[in-house]
């Protein structure tokens, strides 16, 4: 009669330690050891919101929205980020991200 052992081994010691990363509250992820926010570089789809909140228009990335509203790439992704408002056509409109 055969009997089979198993031994579990230790864990990895990169499993054992804490984690890396950090959630903030913001939901962005921040790289301890490289005192960095993670950065995915895919499209982000964007919706441009009124004051109301009421959806103006749908972009699948932040490229495109920039375009539309005539300014950068860098400063859509700041006031995405940020939260800020920007003018366009005498209304004040808010860039957000599409929740998938």
């Amino acid at each position: 009669m055969f009997y089979k052992i198993i031994i579990n081994p230790p864990p990895p010691w990169h499993l054992t330690g804490h984690s890396n990363l950090e959630i903030q509250e913001d939901g962005r992820i921040f790289i301890k050891s490289l005192n960095k926010y993670y950065s995915d570089k895919s499209k982000i789809k964007v919706e441009l919101h009124n004051e109301l909140g009421l959806v103006i228009s749908t972009w699948d990335s932040i490229s495109d929205c920039a375009k539309y509203l005539g300014i950068t790439r860098q400063r859509a992704g700041t006031l995405l980020q940020k939260g800020s408002p920007v003018r366009f056509e005498d209304k004040v409109l808010y860039i957000k991200k599409v929740i998938t």
